[in-house]
């Protein structure tokens, strides 16, 4: 794992009593980072989808500081692409970002299209950050392809929203589709707050896992 902590309190640490990375934010100004990246991508194979399950606790959510989990990318400051969840001071989303003319989405809990997760969806189910979750990513790449996302509650993979692109977008929703597992948090002010990182598996549903 790539660790990153930018800024004066911020901080990732190995928790081995709880088997997790712990990212704290302790009165740290804007631009602070705090961030666990695979330093190995997991490789997309042509045909096959790509699954992942990522867990951690995002505990709450913050003013001025965005706490992520997904399969995403760094491959310049400027240029960061892939699929992640989010909470925002505001907001519980998912993000799917570009590096290709294909435009970006983000998609907030009321927008979400197969169940909101707010008690009033087909799973009847509401999400609770502030405990252990277990983020789901099914790609189809081929990269028009379909992107379904959502959380492992109870043993089943509860899908919440689905990122369609056959037949609705120009160009393909995505460059590479083989990308790191990234967990962290950024903030845009001075911000205490903190988040667990716990464990990820990646799989090519086709020949066997990747990692």
């Amino acid at each position: 794992w790539s660790l990153l902590d930018t800024g004066s309190g911020a901080l990732v640490a190995h928790e081995p009593d709880n088997s997790l990375l712990e990212m704290t934010f302790s009165s740290t100004p804007s631009g602070g980072i705090a961030r666990a990246t695979s330093f190995r991508p997991h490789h997309y194979t042509p045909g096959n989808s790509l699954f992942a399950a990522i867990t951690f606790n995002f505990f709450d959510q913050v003013t001025d500081c965005v706490k992520y989990a997904g399969l995403w990318s760094f491959d310049t400051v400027t240029n960061e692409h892939g699929i992640r969840f989010e909470a925002t001071g505001t907001d519980l989303q998912w993000r799917l970002d570009s590096d290709t003319d294909a435009p970006d989405s983000l998609v907030t809990q009321d927008q979400w299209n197969v169940d909101k997760l707010d008690g009033t969806g087909p799973s009847g189910i509401t999400l609770d950050i502030s405990t252990v979750q277990i983020a789901v990513i099914d790609m189809q790449a081929l990269y028009v392809g379909r992107v379904r996302v959502g959380f492992n509650i109870g043993g089943m993979a509860v899908i919440c929203h689905e990122f369609n692109h056959a037949n609705t977008v120009q160009y393909p929703y995505i460059n590479n589709a083989s990308l790191s597992v990234t967990c962290g948090m950024e903030c845009t002010g001075t911000v205490t707050t903190e988040m667990n990182f716990i464990c990820a598996a990646v799989k090519d549903e086709g020949d066997g896992g990747t990692g």
